[in-house]
């Protein structure tokens, strides 16, 4: 509308002006005649009006003269609200921030570092979450090193002058919310002895900040390393003295940027976007996420009774990711009481590159190579790949496609579902394809390639093609902030202590470790043990549809299992299926626990080691001495699996 009326405004003074110069030496010259009428009506807009140049009898007209101020009016309106929308967020920031500058708080100051999605989703989110009017800063900073010596480029003059209009339309619902622009990237701050916000020249911000008690740090741009430089230098100069801080930090969580977490406690809250997006394929069960959906189960007797076959497309964080949780969450029993069949195959055209790293987190990788786990050193758009969907695609239950863009991820995705739709009989029973998207920008491409493949395949239940990881989903309050995660794994470890007596809670085991182990050492068994409480939780309904729950009519009993004997040795003369059904899943549950601390970096444990430590676990070695063979174990060390299934039966009920 804005621009419509502009050009309409300015057709019309180009119209005036014509009739207005038509004398005189111009009427006989149309060129020079639209000349002058062109160039009056723009500077119209500038309040200029040449009316010295109108012919009189012109002047001497009401008629023409209305029309004339009508018109000059309406230009120089235009003029004031375009410097309005220009420079009127600016004033109302600037005010805004000058009271804040002078005002107390006791809400919660958000400070976004970076103009981005992630940033933009993740505000609006907290606004919706929270109760209180918290205030949102936004600083925006060049993404890139700019050097002195290059001059400033006419977009870059217009930025100091008006904010970005994409911006501001993204933060137009924010309630209480200013923005401020600074030339210095925060991890380029290098002086030690140069205040902070001095040096990013926004002192006024820390004005604002000295009023807050409590304020929250986000630095979520996609450049991961300089997010970490910029919240090691803002815990470094102490750049909150007087507010509890903290800073949420997307960065990958690799076994350094680990310990510079922990060295930082409560501070630094690192933002894992591959882990986090595969941790969503495990917290939404009901959506068919989980290999329990994929395999054949034997519901009398709690146990699995196909192979669990599945590929991975990209070897990336992701991929990794993704590899760890289709492995644990893939550890069934079956009906004789051993591990289930797996096979996971990892296609990567570049994996010299990224397999060193990952064997150096997890060296336990050396037991399940060509065994479990299959490495592919071949590209997705390859002929051997294509011979290896063809000898594949009917067997293949589960697909995760992570190679590292959108459009790459749907081309692959879109070659493997046609695959699937050739030469799978069962078509896409047992089969689903999980495609990763970076970009919410692709968000309308995926949905229209997940509704075309949904309508090949009308009478299942689920579209065989999804994708996870986008940005509004990961992004939220639930997840970054609250982190809901931890809440869960907190109900079920008190859940777990009630049903085998003890009373260590959640905090006190969390100093007891430190205590015991150390800082370092401390840090690390708590990471193993709170990672077993969340998995515990994600792993809930794998072990409900095992033990079939729902479809039971019989009186659902949790007989206790005793040191010396299980709940099938105790009278075996009334064993029933639902007691062989919870014997199996405490199996599945001991051989997902094996799983998971093979992925954690744990090995089984040698007998020299067992000979220097007093318990089961050494956290110096990463050796474990219960990673083995559920028949291996004596029988009160099963029980602890046993009631982690009597835990998950009692909390369902």
């Amino acid at each position: 509308m804005f621009t419509t009326l502009a050009i309409m405004v300015f057709t019309w003074g180009v119209a005036l002006y014509y009739i207005g110069y038509d004398y005189g030496g111009t009427h006989t010259n149309t060129f020079t005649l639209m000349l002058r009428s062109v160039l009056s009506s723009f500077e119209m807009f500038l309040s200029k009006s040449n009316l010295i140049g109108i012919a009189n009898n012109c002047k001497d007209s009401e008629l023409y003269m209305f029309c004339f101020a009508i018109i000059h009016a309406l230009a120089l309106t235009i003029s004031t609200l375009f410097a309005v929308l220009c420079f009127g967020k600016r004033i109302l920031y600037w005010y805004r921030g000058f009271k804040w500058r002078l005002i107390d708080s006791d809400d919660i100051t958000n400070v976004f570092w970076g103009l981005n999605e992630r940033s933009f989703v993740l505000a609006h989110d907290i606004t919706k979450s929270s109760d209180k009017k918290e205030r949102f800063i936004f600083v925006d900073f060049p993404l890139q090193e700019e050097s002195p010596s290059k001059g400033q480029s006419f977009s870059g003059i217009l930025g100091l002058f008006s904010y970005k209009i994409n911006a501001l339309r993204k933060i137009s619902g924010l309630r209480n919310c200013i923005m401020m622009r600074s030339s210095l990237r925060p991890s380029s701050v290098q002086d030690t002895n140069v205040d902070f916000f001095d040096a990013m020249n926004i002192y006024r911000l820390k004005q604002i900040l000295d009023k807050s008690t409590r304020v929250r740090f986000f630095l979520l741009t996609t450049d991961e390393d300089a997010n970490l430089k910029a919240a090691i230098n803002m815990l470094n100069k102490n750049v909150c003295a007087n507010a509890k801080l903290t800073i949420y930090c997307s960065s990958r969580k690799n076994m350094l940027n680990r310990l510079i977490e922990e060295r930082w406690e409560n501070k630094l809250k690192l933002i894992d976007d591959s882990r986090v997006a595969v941790t969503q394929l495990k917290m939404e069960p009901d959506k068919m996420h989980h290999p329990i959906d994929f395999v054949d189960i034997d519901k009398g007797q709690g146990c699995v009774t196909s192979k669990f076959k599945a590929m991975i497309v990209g070897f990336g964080s992701t991929g990794q990711d993704a590899l760890r949780f289709l492995y644990e969450y893939s550890a069934f029993a079956d009906k004789d009481g051993n591990k289930s069949p797996v096979e996971i195959h990892i296609i990567d055209n570049n994996l010299s590159a990224v397999k060193g790293k990952f064997w150096q987190e997890v060296p336990g990788m050396d037991m399940l190579v060509d065994k479990e786990v299959f490495f592919h050193d071949i590209s997705a758009g390859s002929v051997e790949f294509d011979k290896f969907l063809n000898a594949n695609i009917e067997r293949m239950n589960y697909i995760v496609v992570a190679a590292g863009s959108d459009e790459t991820n749907m081309d692959i995705a879109s070659m493997i579902m046609d695959k699937a739709l050739l030469y799978r009989k069962k078509k896409m029973s047992h089969f689903k394809v999980f495609v990763r998207m970076y970009s919410d920008n692709s968000i309308v491409k995926f949905d229209a390639a997940v509704k075309v493949y949904k309508e090949f395949c009308s009478g299942n239940e689920y579209a065989p093609l999804e994708y996870f990881g986008n940005t509004k989903e990961l992004y939220c309050y639930n997840i970054i902030v609250k982190n809901h995660y931890e809440e869960e794994a907190v109900k079920f470890y008190n859940s777990y202590c009630k049903a085998v007596g003890s009373k260590t809670t959640w905090d006190e085991r969390r100093e007891k470790e430190i205590t015991k182990l150390g800082k370092i050492y401390g840090k690390r068994s708590l990471r193993r043990k709170e990672g077993q409480d969340k998995a515990n939780c994600q792993h809930c309904y794998t072990k409900m549809k095992l033990l079939n729950i729902t479809e039971r009519q019989v009186s659902l009993s949790l007989p206790n299992w005793k040191k010396d004997k299980s709940i099938i040795d105790i009278d075996k003369e009334e064993i029933t299926p639902w007691l062989i059904s919870l014997y199996n899943v405490s199996i599945c549950e001991h051989l997902r626990w094996n799983a998971s601390h093979i992925m954690l970096g744990y090995v089984p444990m040698t007998a020299e080691v067992q000979k220097l430590v007093s318990g089961t676990c050494d956290e110096v070695t990463k050796q474990h001495s219960c990673i083995r063979d559920w028949k291996e174990l004596d029988c009160e060390t099963q029980s602890y699996d046993y009631e982690v299934v009597k835990t998950t039966v009692l909390m369902a009920q």
